[in-house]
């Protein structure tokens, strides 16, 4: 803490007054001592002009603290806002970091009393209880910083003598986690949607447009229309199929689906439509049921129907239509 930190505005008579450098630090005057000094001091500048004035019994009340409590060395330096007052609420100390940190200048609170400044205080609750306090996070609305603070009492030969507190700025680390619980509850929203959408349809999704085709979907599913499914590989075509038929009324009934193009070209026939026995050498003996016939009241999936014969495809269209 420097003088120009607690001057007062130069009241305008330098004569027979001892002169300081605004720049020196209570620290250095305290070495030289005030001893010789007159009741008012001057502050000057380098170039020798009066910028202020200072009472040498504030000096002294200061410096005494001072010598008793603090390195100031450390305490003018240390990145934690602190402020001291004796037990009577007289503010004597506040470092660098504590008028940064609620933008407020020395001269405006250094001897004046916490309890008038600020009676709601948690330094002034500290030196009325004599009670130390830790808060984590605690709000000044006057300069919208979150901080938290530690306030411990002095003590002068075991009798208690003021209380020092200990601010620690956590806006950002506030903030920060604010922003983590903000995009923690987007999160989860957004999984409470996926899992409603998917216990729902059994399908996720972000396209609109796949959306518009679920809801499309949902619709003649109701229905027993033959449904008509295209799309490129891997779009998803029997994902679909499958949520047409667990949505429609045939879905206690078997969901039957048919790899078209897995099939060879000779046993397509008897794939779909089965055969009876003896139909033709080396047929099953009993015969054998159909793709259809076992899809009979269910649904059947007729994949890449594309890659089929023609004239397979032909008398797929009959059996559909019919």
């Amino acid at each position: 803490m420097k003088i120009f930190d607690i001057m007062r505005p130069f009241s305008g008579n330098p004569e027979n007054k001892s002169e300081v450098k605004a720049e020196i630090s209570l620290y250095q005057l305290a070495s030289s001592g005030l001893k010789d000094m007159t009741d008012t001091i001057c502050a000057i500048r380098e170039d020798g002009k009066v910028v202020g004035e200072v009472r040498k019994k504030d000096l002294e009340y200061l410096i005494s603290k001072h010598h008793q409590h603090f390195s100031e060395v450390v305490m003018d330096y240390i990145p934690i806002g602190i402020i001291a007052a004796d037990c009577n609420g007289r503010i004597f100390y506040v470092n660098p970091a504590y008028t940064s940190l609620l933008g407020v200048a020395p001269n405006r609170i250094i001897g004046r009393n916490i309890n008038k400044i600020e009676p709601d205080s948690y330094l002034s609750k500290a030196l009325h209880n004599h009670q130390n306090y830790d808060k984590e996070t605690h709000y000044i609305k006057s300069v919208d910083r979150f901080v938290s603070l530690h306030i411990e009492g002095i003590f002068e030969n075991n009798q208690y003598s003021g209380a020092i507190s200990f601010f620690t700025d956590d806006t950002q680390i506030h903030t920060l986690h604010r922003e983590i619980e903000r995009m923690s509850n987007m999160v989860s929203e957004v999984q409470h949607q996926y899992e409603e959408t998917f216990h729902r349809t059994g399908l996720i999704t972000q396209d609109p447009g796949y959306n518009r085709l679920i809801e499309q979907a949902a619709i003649v599913a109701k229905t027993d229309v033959p449904i008509l499914i295209r799309g490129e590989n891997g779009v998803g075509k029997e994902v679909l199929a499958k949520y047409i038929h667990k949505n429609s009324n045939r879905s206690k009934e078997p969901l039957i689906i048919v790899n078209c193009a897995a099939i060879p070209e000779t046993l397509i026939e008897s794939e779909l439509f089965g055969y009876e026995e003896g139909a033709f050498t080396g047929a099953s003996k009993g015969g054998k049921m159909g793709k259809f016939e076992l899809a009979n009241h269910g649904t059947i999936f007729l994949d890449e129907i594309g890659d089929m014969p023609v004239s397979m495809q032909s008398k797929l269209l009959r059996v559909i239509q019919e």
